[in-house]
């Protein structure tokens, strides 16, 4: 009886972890959850960048040159970033395959993020807006965007997990067993990331207040989250044991760690309490080992 109540459980959780990749059909027309929802994302992402950058008084004309190339280099970098993971689907006839969505759909989303992000770190540059100005506007945008994005994915199944037993996993077409759900895994990430450095501004106030501080740790958090999300997806291209996505977060999270140590105050950190950990790893070993018996040598 236990493991019969047990299965219903399991059953009631799973219906709530399900694909919808049609939102709404009205005769021959379908919307997609996935396009809604990436739309959604797109307007969270502008509307927050716009905002910050407007109370820092950037012309506005700059911040739309800004968010209009962005979203172009977006899109390019998304299509781009999967035709070079995936170029087993476009060989032979790569040019038409590239433009045909409706025949090889996909679309990568750190090839979206590096395309987006360094065309606009690019324009702002040309604009003098500073960089730190730039990164926490960016980053505002992009991490409250982030879960729009990422469920849009969930319910189109194009982030595929690998198997599982837990009770939340989810069936994907053309997929045998159940599967991780990997996106609303990355959403939940977000949103710790997001609560923890709430948490931080709310009690040590003088902590982030610093300007570029808040997007480096934000993506230092980010790019260690997504490497370890990376070993429950399935995915078909490795680079030495790794995959496209992991080695994109290696780089993210070595950018954000040495700006960190350089910048935010890091190297400060490290003098202060790097010898005290050394000292306090000293005395503990001596303290161990003073608790065994001395060799008594003849």
């Amino acid at each position: 009886m236990a493991y019969s109540g047990y299965g219903i459980i399991v059953e009631e959780l799973r219906a709530y972890f399900i694909m919808f990749p049609t939102l709404l059909s009205i005769g021959p027309l379908s919307i997609s959850s996935f396009l809604v929802f990436i739309t959604i994302s797109w307007v969270v992402f502008s509307f927050l960048f716009w905002r910050e950058l407007r109370n820092q008084a950037i012309p506005e004309e700059q911040i739309y040159q800004l968010m209009f190339y962005g979203g172009v280099a977006a899109l390019v970098g998304a299509r781009l970033g999967f035709v070079v993971t995936h170029w087993s689907l476009f060989e032979g006839s790569l040019w038409i395959r590239m433009f045909t969505l409706w025949i090889v759909p996909g679309l990568s989303f750190y090839g979206a993020f590096l395309g987006s992000g360094a065309t606009m770190l690019l324009l702002s540059r040309q604009f003098l807006i500073p960089r730190s100005l730039f990164l926490d506007a960016f980053t505002i945008g992009f991490s409250s965007s982030f879960p729009w994005g990422a469920l849009a994915a969930f319910l189109d199944g194009s982030i595929v997990g690998k198997m599982t037993a837990l009770p939340f996993g989810v069936s994907m077409v053309g997929y045998d067993g159940l599967r991780h759900p990997v996106a609303l895994y990355e959403m939940f990430a977000v949103f710790c990331i997001l609560l923890i450095l709430y948490a931080v501004r709310v009690y040590r106030k003088t902590s982030l207040q610093r300007t570029g501080l808040y997007a480096l740790w934000f993506f230092f958090f980010f790019s260690i989250t997504m490497f370890c999300l990376e070993f429950i997806k399935e995915s078909l291209v490795y680079f030495y044991g790794l995959t496209f996505n992991q080695w994109v977060c290696i780089g993210i999270f070595g950018e954000a760690a040495g700006a960190l140590i350089t910048w935010g105050g890091g190297k400060e950190f490290l003098k202060m309490y790097v010898p005290k950990m050394y000292k306090q790893t000293r005395r503990g070993i001596g303290g161990i080992y003073a608790k065994f018996s001395k060799r008594h040598t003849p």
